[in-house]
């Protein structure tokens, strides 16, 4: 599961990338939704592009709250659900009351440069980045909503390809990772059940993407991961041959 993820580009290039802006609505600076590492537990705001706003970024924070949930009662909501909420089985979506309020009409793309896993080896785990091998932004799956004083999101996840179970290689589940020339479908109105499960189902091309162990800091209390370095390749000598 997704838990850790990295945007650290600038909010001009996610309005370029997705031909978007940045509406007078909201009051979004340069960085303002951007960290080499966010740790989705923390519940930070990420931009997202919203389905009912294709042409806009908006801010949202990460963790799916109900729209009949106030925003001074999200704390205890997160504190109920214990990370639940970062992320959504795709496998659910129409099922789970909390998924499936915002399926048909509440979906967007997360745009991010990264994210982290966790591989297991001999009974102990070790972080990895993963990334485009371009270096462009991803476009993550999610589905959003909106509520009193507060826009929330959820990344959808499925069953690894083979790129990522060999890496996540406990749990064997990915975000789903749109191709980008099928990116701006998921934002459409009207499609069916059959048709979002298709676009979830389509297998993100494995040569595309490029990942490197780093250091235990992001999973450590006493320290802030939210460095530049964080992102750099770290070596562990007892795994160092399987870098992907």
């Amino acid at each position: 599961m997704c838990f850790h993820a990295s945007q650290s580009k600038s909010l001009t290039t996610v309005e370029n990338s997705y031909n978007a802006y940045r509406t007078k609505a909201f009051d979004i600076g340069e960085h303002d939704l951007s960290a080499y590492h966010f740790n989705g537990f923390d519940h930070p705001e990420l931009a997202i592009i919203p389905q009912e706003y294709k042409d806009q970024v908006h801010p949202a924070i990460w963790g799916l709250v109900p729209s009949n949930i106030p925003g001074y009662e999200q704390n205890d909501f997160y504190s109920k659900m214990k990370g639940a909420s970062l992320n959504a089985k795709s496998e659910k979506i129409f099922d789970y009351p909390l998924y499936s309020n915002s399926i048909f009409s509440r979906r967007c793309i997360i745009p991010i440069s990264g994210f982290f896993e966790f591989h297991h080896f001999n009974n102990k785990t070790y972080p990895y980045f993963i990334k485009r091998a371009d270096a462009a932004l991803f476009s993550v799956a999610g589905i959003y909503s909106v509520g009193s004083g507060i826009t929330s999101f959820t990344m959808l996840t499925k069953k690894a390809m083979p790129f990522m179970a060999n890496i996540h290689n406990k749990a064997k589940r990915q975000i789903v990772m749109l191709p980008t020339d099928l990116e701006k479908d998921w934002l459409s109105d009207n499609l069916s059940e059959s048709q979002i499960m298709e676009l979830i189902n389509l297998a993100y091309p494995d040569d595309e993407l490029t990942a490197h162990t780093v250091s235990k800091d992001i999973v450590n209390p006493t320290i802030e991961s939210n460095y530049e370095a964080i992102l750099d390749p770290f070596l562990y000598s007892e795994i160092e041959y399987r870098l992907f």
